[in-house]
């Protein structure tokens, strides 16, 4: 653990920086006067060894807290103001800062023990761990890769619980799987909700689907998930009725033929609107996403009765198991 530091200019037996009082002041910053006093507070309320007294003090031994500039051994001041403090505060203080960190180290090491791992999708990288900054779902902070073998799980540290399908949550699930997409990585999504208890599960369980993650990455490498969606004006559904199956199929038909052979695969997806005509997500090469775009652009004007979205590009989410790493492993 990396340590503390708060500094105190002067040492016992020398006479720095009071020549009269050799040994018995001490300089601190006003800055480390802050964090010996958060420090100091927080051992308090822990049941740790505190200072009961810390005694700043102003020229010649005169209780006082005013703070002052000291000048450099070889000209010059300081940064910082200073306060003058009686050295045995800071001799006592040493030890109060080592059970401060103990304690830390402790609180740290039965957090990290507590935390399990949830789980946003799996990318193909050889680094070590990075992090992609705090964007974890419901505040869960640090979003960061742990490696393993050629594959690294994209994860942030998150309390063992069952995630609300919230539009919220759902959508920041996909949006840490999209910001990694728009950086150039092939992403294997994963279900929402995937919290593993800890690293160790983890790393078993992506050895274990090791052989499954490699057929997933085969299957979608360098290649994105780009959505249509056909819906029925007001108007023409009440117009339809009997003829609806029929331009459906026209439409579908005319949509295929105008992308035929600029995407990998197709999928038809849940209608859940009873004006949803047409669902479809398509398996696009990076490098074709600009291609495909520009053949279904006529769409947009060729049917009066039907009002076309077009989405992407996302994480494949419709093209691999997405339970690939298995329902809530470790749970």
């Amino acid at each position: 653990m990396e340590e503390i530091e708060i500094n105190f200019i002067g040492e016992k037996r020398k006479p720095f920086p009071i020549r009269k009082h050799p040994g018995r002041y001490f300089f601190i910053s006003e800055n480390d006067f802050k964090k010996l006093k958060q420090i100091n507070e927080e051992c308090k309320n822990k049941g740790l060894k505190y200072l009961e007294e810390v005694r700043i003090v102003g020229r010649g031994g005169i209780p006082g807290n005013k703070p002052f500039l000291l000048r450099r051994p070889e000209g010059g001041f300081l940064k910082e103001r200073y306060l003058c403090i009686l050295a045995a505060h800071a001799v006592e203080f040493e030890e109060v800062r080592k059970k401060y960190e103990e304690l830390i180290e402790k609180e740290k090491i039965v957090k990290e023990k507590e935390e399990g791992k949830y789980v946003y999708c799996v990318i193909k990288s050889d680094e070590e761990m990075r992090s992609l900054g705090d964007l974890g779902i419901e505040n869960t902070g640090e979003v960061y890769t742990i490696p393993y073998k050629e594959f690294a799980a994209v994860v942030s540290d998150s309390p063992m619980k069952e995630y609300e399908a919230s539009d919220e949550n759902v959508k920041k699930h996909e949006e840490i799987a999209q910001k990694i997409l728009l950086e150039g990585h092939t992403v294997l999504p994963v279900a929402f909700n995937m919290v593993f208890k800890d690293k160790r599960t983890l790393l078993v369980t992506m050895s274990k689907a090791r052989k499954a993650l490699r057929k997933a990455y085969e299957t979608v490498d360098k290649k994105v998930e780009l959505g249509i969606k056909a819906i029925f004006t007001k108007e023409a559904l009440s117009k339809l009725k009997k003829g609806r199956s029929q331009s459906i199929k026209e439409f579908e038909s005319g949509l295929l033929k105008r992308i035929d052979g600029k995407f990998a695969s197709s999928k038809g997806l849940d209608l859940f609107s009873d004006r949803l005509a047409l669902n479809m997500a398509f398996l696009v090469d990076r490098d074709g996403i600009e291609e495909f775009s520009e053949a279904i652009e006529p769409l947009y004007n060729e049917y009066d009765s039907l009002k076309i979205q077009y989405s992407g590009p996302w994480a494949p989410y419709n093209f691999v198991d997405i339970k690939i790493l298995g329902r809530g492993g470790g749970k």
